[in-house]
């Protein structure tokens, strides 16, 4: 059974330090390639490649969707905004649902209509509706967003994290 996800915004979900280490470790050992048409600088990520990032990850998705029911997920894509010319046009990601990790600057990300200020540390999630990241002149540092793709079914059956990661939170 679907039902329709609501946008949620966490602030400060992971601590300021651990955030702060994290972004450094992240835009300093990644290789970054040209995002889509060119708007930012991005890496696809493997579960597996770095436990502590993974913990993070897990911890994220297990705070947004909570009590969702099943969920795969499908993939993680780090976006690297070098400053407030880069930016991610307005999309969407059909029938799938988004938890995104804030890391760095304070950059504006719009889901439908919402307005939400990402700070460092922040987490985010919403359904398969259209975001974007708009540019912003006025800031000049970096910012890298972690985009955590599930899919979009929620069924009314245990949640894939209840028994193999609730003790780990």
């Amino acid at each position: 059974m679907s039902k329709r996800i609501s946008t949620q915004h966490f602030e400060q979900f992971i601590p300021n330090d651990v955030a702060w280490c994290l972004y450094y470790t992240l835009r300093d050992t990644l290789g970054w390639t040209d995002g889509i048409k060119n708007t930012r600088k991005a890496s696809p990520y493997k579960i597996g490649t770095h436990p502590e990032l993974d913990s993070i990850i897990f911890q994220s998705i297990n705070k947004c969707f909570y009590g969702d029911g099943e969920a795969t997920i499908l993939g993680v894509y780090i976006n690297y905004y070098r400053d407030g010319n880069d930016h991610a046009p307005s999309h969407s990601h059909y029938k799938q649902k988004q938890c995104i990790i804030s890391l760095g600057a304070t950059r504006t990300l719009i889901v439908g209509s919402k307005e939400l200020q990402m700070k460092n540390g922040d987490i985010a999630s919403f359904g398969s509706g259209s975001h974007s990241v708009p540019k912003d002149p006025q800031c000049t540092e970096g910012r890298i967003s972690i985009a955590i793709f599930l899919n979009n079914s929620l069924l009314e059956s245990t949640n894939i994290f209840e028994s193999d990661f609730k003790s780990k939170v």
